[in-house]
């Protein structure tokens, strides 16, 4: 039987952006969408951040480890690297096996507070500007940008940039 797997995206992608990963690998996983992210909402009143997107994960994790009746492989790129770092913190009995790509950790000397992060995100006008036009547009931006990247990637990453909600630029900042 092999180990459940849980994949987490990054800022600003979705579920659907690990799929074409995961089936070259051959690997069926839950995949599921961060808060704000893949058309979901952001809840009012909820902070945006480290703490809400890991309890919002857990109940996924914990449910693929209770399915597969054992530890997970749980796989988190940038922003679902910490989220996934955070998951194996709290309730490291869930997971097996930690795959982190990119995180977005700074070195101690580089952090600032909250506010500070806030007030200079410069990814709020980024998708903007992304939500602000077609798909086409979206997927002609990701491939002048990343000519590497395969062919199969651009149409989720294109689809997830519009499927997040900009409220969650709105909502307190906790990181």
């Amino acid at each position: 039987m092999a180990d459940p797997v849980v994949a987490l995206h990054g800022f600003s992608d979705s579920a659907a952006c690990w799929g074409p990963f995961l089936t070259r690998l051959g690997l069926p996983a839950r995949t599921p969408d961060l808060l704000a992210h893949g058309g979901r909402r952001m809840p009012p009143g909820v902070a945006f951040g480290h703490d809400a997107l890991v309890d919002d994960v857990l109940p996924a994790v914990e449910a693929a480890a209770a399915e597969g009746r054992r530890p997970v492989v749980l796989l988190g790129h940038s922003l679902g690297a910490s989220t996934a770092t955070g998951v194996a913190a709290r309730a490291p009995q869930l997971v097996g096996l930690l795959v982190l790509e990119d995180p977005p950790w700074q070195p101690r000397s580089s952090a600032r507070s909250d506010e500070a992060a806030e007030r200079d995100n410069p990814h709020r006008p980024w998708l903007e500007g992304l939500q602000g036009t077609d798909h086409t547009g979206r997927r002609a931006w990701a491939e002048q940008r990343h000519p590497s990247w395969p062919a199969d990637e651009l149409d989720p990453w294109a689809r997830s940039k519009a499927a997040v909600d900009l409220a969650l630029f709105d909502a307190e900042q906790h990181w």
